[in-house]
């Protein structure tokens, strides 16, 4: 679910191609899924490796958003060439900006958590002719954020919002800990709902 399949992946795909990206890639294990969302090509993931495809590499991305792998995602984008130089318009924005799982127990790890991407950001600045632009992305959701999903699905540049298939999940202790296993299974094909009038 962190790729094109996931609750994120899956209403980016229909953003990208509204605001009128030519070509949208994704990374997924549910080809139908992201196909029919508007995704042009779709890389299962199990069965090849995204920046290992010859056509990528020939003619490279003006954007990478990686919302399932993390550093390692920036280390094999810049290796293969797949995206553009920071000076022709490359871009990678790193929602995910490490590793996938995050466990930060102690305030004085945030450091280590977000040091490494921020220098990233930083030195990406610097080196804009040889790589691409590095832009981590930390979003939370208020009430303008949620205003303009809302309005984005009510003028149908959102056509679709899946629902992974397991759920909905009760809102009782039981159905929130499967919804949030089902989340770190990383298996979740759209988004993970919790119904909150389910309460039994």
């Amino acid at each position: 679910g962190g790729g094109g399949g996931g609750g994120v992946g899956t209403i980016l795909i229909q953003l990208c191609k509204h605001a009128g990206a030519s070509y949208v890639a994704v990374t997924s294990s549910d080809a139908p899924l992201c196909t029919s969302l508007g995704a042009d090509r779709v890389i299962n993931h199990t069965q090849e490796l995204w920046y290992d495809v010859k056509e990528f590499q020939a003619e490279p991305f003006d954007a990478v958003l990686d919302l399932a792998v993390g550093v390692e995602a920036w280390r094999e984008t810049r290796k293969h060439k797949v995206l553009k130089k920071g000076s022709k318009g490359g871009r990678f924005v790193a929602v995910v900006l490490n590793e996938w799982h995050i466990d930060i127990h102690r305030f004085s790890q945030m450091f280590s958590f977000i040091l490494p991407p921020l220098g990233r950001q930083l030195s990406s600045w610097f080196t804009t002719f040889f790589t691409p632009r590095y832009k981590m992305y930390i979003g939370t959701s208020n009430s303008e954020t949620i205003s303009k999903v809302i309005s984005a699905v009510r003028s149908k540049i959102i056509q679709r919002i899946p629902i992974d298939p397991e759920g909905p999940y009760p809102f009782t202790e039981q159905g929130v800990k499967h919804a949030f296993r089902r989340m770190e299974s990383r298996h979740a094909k759209g988004k993970v709902v919790v119904d909150m009038l389910k309460t039994q």
